[in-house]
């Protein structure tokens, strides 16, 4: 080989060494296409092997940001009056069932419900971090990024279950048969 070292990278690829140690295998002689398709497959299959590691790596490194979030949300959760669904809150008074002042000595205060106080402080905007959104933005955020570790393993297996018959079906050299 030709290949100088000068400090970083060798400038042969892997690739060419592979396809250099498949030709010592073969005997110098001509590659069989049985074995340039095998010597493929498995170039494919590491890049398939390093993506899914790369994902798996990625999901691992979000699991603390999530973890975060969750403890968040659910101390907002954990709040008397907390935005549950980000709708704006109007105050609409509810008919007492208690007598008016006109009509006895009951104060506003003794006739408003719990809700409806809760109503009276409540802001009339509405809130981009309600708790339900942000819970939905993070599951889907989540689930997204599963789906694509997921996809990628599924792919990965695939390649893996079909470089496996492929190693099945290659014929050996004569003399290394055992019969």
């Amino acid at each position: 080989m030709s290949a100088e070292y000068s400090g970083e990278l060798v400038t042969d690829s892997l690739e060419n060494m592979d396809c250099g140690a498949v030709q010592a295998v073969e005997g110098e002689s001509e590659l069989s296409v049985d074995m340039l398709n095998f010597h493929e497959a498995v170039s494919q299959l590491q890049v398939l092997e390093e993506e899914v590691l790369d994902a798996h790596k990625s999901l691992m490194e979000k699991n603390p940001r999530w973890m975060d979030t969750d403890d968040q949300l659910f101390a907002m959760s954990l709040q008397v009056d907390y935005d549950q669904d980000g709708e704006p809150k109007r105050f609409y008074p509810r008919p007492s069932p208690f007598p008016s002042e006109e009509e006895g000595s009951i104060s506003p205060l003794a006739t408003s419900t719990p809700a409806a106080c809760r109503n009276l402080f409540a802001t009339s905007e509405r809130s981009p971090n309600s708790f339900s959104k942000q819970l939905m933005q993070r599951l889907t955020g989540q689930i997204a990024a599963l789906e694509d570790v997921l996809n990628k393993v599924q792919v990965f297996r695939e390649h893996l279950a079909a470089e496996e018959v492929m190693s099945q079906k290659m014929k050996r050299p004569i003399a290394q048969r055992h019969n």
